[in-house]
């Protein structure tokens, strides 16, 4: 049985390709390996209908394979018998859809397009088709999409697409955001019914000269009709013959012709200079233009021919060597022409031979005149003009500002540096010609209306003209200056002065401090009074000791009489008094705090003597005591008697034991005795038995150097 089968399959594969060759003659596609190769691609756009429905490149494989590997080759391209293959695979493929109608009008649909359409456009094309009168035509309109391949959408609404890369691609001309695409029109696309006019030559080749419509117009005269080439779109020229006549475009150029590929021409320099040749002497003839030089070339008369060279002060012309030439002569001499001058400051002129005219007259500065003007003096020569100066000049201050008419008008002036006013007005004034005169440190102008250049000589000057076109001829007022100018002084002359300010009368020369008569004065000064007045009060003290420290006790004017003032002088400190002149025990006076200023009309007592001391006033012990009268308490008195602190913190000073440091205040302890020989003790509570009346203790106290202290003490 198995053997029976296998037989079967080589009969069967026999018998088909029997049949397959009968096609293959009969077929008549001459190409069909070239047939299926096309064949490829419709296949591919074929199955790519479906894409809606998920159907891929992938997918599309076995389409190929079954209609194009295997079909194809085996009946030799035939569009009829590969169509039926087309109708089989492409029911197997849409079984998904599970609608066998259905399918059976889309798989007819799409052979119908694989037999009228896409089989004969890559099978049925003659081979000399793309030389046909219809070629270029379908070439220019649609050829730029032949690389183009259109699907429909089966399955959807959607129109068809066509993809791939058009011939012409890149950016549209003067419409740079917008690219060449393969969206053709129906008339372009071959797998329609409107596109199978040019269906049939979408596989030539792309002739881009067609597509893009290249016209090979000669660039220039000497260039031949251009050839474009197709697969590039390029035109290419040929050259015309050598000789071929041609225009330049140069006027001055004869003779143009075309030369390797360039028109060129002879230049005729007559032609460009324009020569006419014409004779400007009558002693030459003719006159012929040289082309190469544009020179003119004449011919030469014979010597000795009158002629007339057009001097006025030549005689007895005639022809020399094609130039006319005659004897000079001097017609100041022969008109016997004299120049002079109009006045005295004027130069005469000199007189031209050649035309017997005098020159102009030259100016003449300083040079001594008389403008015949009895008001002026010293008249001088200025540039021409004869000018005084007033026998009375004074100046008249305008103002700040630049000196000008009333309408701002300036005239000439010269300017330069002077160091002071007075040497500015100085020059106004020995300039007969100067009405004014500007100073502005150390800027001096001088105003005139006579001179046209800066005078020479002395400091340098710079000269400045008036207001163009019409000068001031007269100084009225002190025109403001422009911004940032200097701003000067303007001062006129005048019949009437002002006083002008010394710039320098309330200045100080330094070198009139610092001289040396001054310099030897100030330090003689300072030696004398740092050096000398010291070293005198020195030399005083040791020859003559330091001076004797006076004491005096003053009463103070208006005080009442228990108040004393004492006073001691520096370094004095006075013994105290001796117990057995009656003196009563030492105690020690303090200052307060505010001490009270001499009166002027205090007594003077001595210190040994109490008894000079007036009594306090008496008051009954049962009234109290005035306010400012009270007297201190006992135990305060007693602390003063034994040399121990008040309440008031106070200290005494005396000239018995010292400790400590020199002027500090400190405790003075006192044998006992002596207190009780001087009164005995103060008994608490009252006064001494001895003592009937109050009485006042005078002590000196020491003093720091060179200091006084008063103080006093009120007792009951």
């Amino acid at each position: 049985m198995a053997a029976w089968r296998e037989a079967y399959g080589r009969r069967l594969q026999a018998d088909s390709e029997r049949a397959a060759s009968i096609e293959c003659q009969t077929n008549p596609v001459k190409n069909v390996s070239q047939c299926c190769g096309r064949l490829m691609q419709e296949v591919t756009d074929l199955c790519l209908d479906y894409a809606p429905l998920g159907f891929t490149d992938a997918t599309c494989r076995g389409w190929r394979h079954e209609i194009v590997a295997v079909s194809c080759n085996r009946h030799c391209g035939h569009c009829n018998r590969t169509s039926e293959v087309v109708f089989e695979i492409c029911k197997f493929s849409l079984q998904v859809l599970g609608d066998g109608a259905l399918i059976t009008k889309y798989c007819k649909g799409t052979r119908d397009d694989y037999l009228l359409y896409r089989c004969p456009t890559a099978c049925q094309v003659p081979e000399n088709i793309c030389q046909d009168s219809i070629a270029d035509s379908c070439m220019e309109e649609c050829g730029t999409y032949y690389p183009c391949h259109c699907r429909y959408r089966k399955t959807t609404l959607l129109p068809e697409t066509c993809l791939g890369t058009p011939v012409i691609h890149g950016p549209i001309p003067n419409r740079t955001w917008e690219n060449y695409t393969c969206d053709m029109p129906p008339e372009c696309m071959h797998h329609r019914a409107e596109g199978q006019k040019c269906a049939k030559y979408r596989w030539c080749r792309p002739d881009l000269c067609v597509i893009q419509r290249v016209e090979c117009i000669p660039p220039d005269q000497c260039s031949d009709d251009g050839v474009c080439k197709p697969d590039e779109g390029l035109c290419f020229f040929r050259n015309r013959p050598n000789g071929y006549p041609c225009d330049d475009e140069i006027s001055y150029t004869v003779r143009d012709q075309c030369v390797k590929g360039y028109c060129e021409g002879t230049p005729d320099m007559c032609i460009k200079y324009n020569s006419t040749c014409k004779s400007l002497s009558t002693c030459l003839t003719g006159g012929s233009c040289q082309p190469g030089s544009g020179r003119c070339t004449y011919d030469v008369v014979p010597d000795g021919r009158y002629c007339d060279d057009g001097r006025a002060y030549t005689v007895e012309d005639q022809c020399v060597n094609g130039f006319c030439l005659g004897r000079a002569v001097d017609l100041c001499v022969d008109n016997k022409v004299v120049c002079t001058a109009p006045n005295e400051c004027l130069r005469p002129g000199v007189c031209d031979p050649h035309t017997a005219a005098c020159s102009l007259p030259v100016p003449l500065s300083n040079r001594t005149c008389d403008d015949k003007d009895s008001t002026t003096a010293n008249d001088t020569c200025i540039d021409g003009i004869c000018v005084g100066k007033p026998i009375m000049s004074q100046f008249l201050t305008l103002g700040e500002g630049e000196c000008s008419d009333k309408f701002g008008r300036r005239m000439a002036r010269y300017i330069g540096d002077t160091p002071t006013e007075q040497e500015c007005e100085t020059v106004c004034l020995e300039d007969a010609q100067c009405r004014a005169f500007n100073y502005a440190y150390p800027s001096c102008a001088i105003w005139g209306t006579v001179r046209i250049r800066a005078p020479t000589g002395g400091r340098p000057w710079s000269f400045l003209a008036g207001t163009v076109p019409q000068s001031a001829i007269k100084i009225e007022m002190a025109s403001p200056t422009a911004h940032g100018q200097r701003a000067g002084i303007c001062r006129i002359k005048s019949e009437t002065s002002d006083t002008v300010v010394v710039d320098n009368e309330d200045k100080v020369e330094i070198s009139s401090v610092f001289s040396t008569r001054v310099m030897i004065i100030f330090f003689f000064t300072l030696i004398v009074c740092f050096g000398v007045l010291p070293i005198g009060r020195c030399m005083r003290t040791c020859l003559c000791g330091p001076p004797t420290p006076k004491t005096q006790v003053e009463k103070l004017d208006g005080a009442g009489e228990d108040d004393l003032r004492f006073t001691a002088d520096a370094y004095n400190e006075r013994p105290p008094p001796s117990p057995a002149k009656g003196g009563v025990s030492s105690i020690a006076a303090l200052a307060d705090s505010d001490p009270m200023a001499a009166s002027p009309g205090a007594e003077s007592v001595d210190s040994n003597d109490l008894t000079q001391l007036p009594a306090p006033p008496a008051f009954d012990s049962d009234e109290p005591a005035p306010p400012d009268q009270s007297a201190p308490e006992l135990p305060e008195l007693q602390n003063l008697a034994e040399g121990k602190p008040t309440t008031g913190g106070r200290w005494t000073r005396s000239p018995g034991k010292r400790r400590g440091k020199k002027g500090e205040g400190q405790r003075v302890d006192e044998p006992e005795a002596q207190s009780s020989q001087a009164g005995g003790s103060i008994p608490k509570g009252g006064t001494s038995a001895a003592d009937s009346a109050h009485e006042t203790q005078q002590r000196t106290v020491d003093m720091a150097p060179a200091t006084s202290l008063t103080v006093g003490v009120g007792l009951m």
